[in-house]
């Protein structure tokens, strides 16, 4: 067993091998344990971050979080509060989303928000243009 400072708990580390169509259910799998944590393999040492195996995994992950944040910012603007998930179990529901059906999901809604502060910006232009016209058409008989 190795100690690491970080933790209070003591580690193990271990070497997990598999097959690369079934990387994805295993880690996830795992994940939903909450008792593993993933170190780098020494083979991607000298590769840059365009180079490793899972580079493309690992920018839809970065377009993912990327998303969240945005919509998370979006709630804050609409006074809504977002509260944090409590853990990965069955409570989420039966469907599980993989990782590019969740992209595609969260794009979908990144979108309708977007159309959706484009829509209220052009009705608030709209409402201001309104109110000005009836300022000035009650303002008239004063004018004449």
């Amino acid at each position: 067993m190795a100690d690491y400072g970080f933790r209070s708990e003591r580690m193990e580390l271990v070497q997990i091998l598999m097959q690369k169509d079934a990387a994805h259910d295993s880690v996830d799998e795992l994940a939903r344990l909450e008792c593993i944590q993933f170190r780098d393999s020494d083979d991607n040492k000298d590769r840059t971050a365009f180079q490793r195996e899972f580079a493309h995994e690992v920018r839809v992950c970065d377009d993912i979080l990327r998303k969240f944040r945005f919509l998370r910012e979006s709630a804050g603007k609409l006074g809504l509060e977002v509260y944090p998930a409590q853990g990965l179990g069955p409570g989420l529901g039966n469907q599980r989303l993989n990782l590019y059906q969740m992209n595609q999901e969260l794009a979908e809604a990144e979108k309708e928000l977007k159309e959706m502060f484009s829509r209220q910006r052009i009705m608030d232009g709209t409402h201001a243009e309104l109110l000005e016209h009836r300022h000035l058409l009650r303002n008239i008989p004063k004018l004449m």
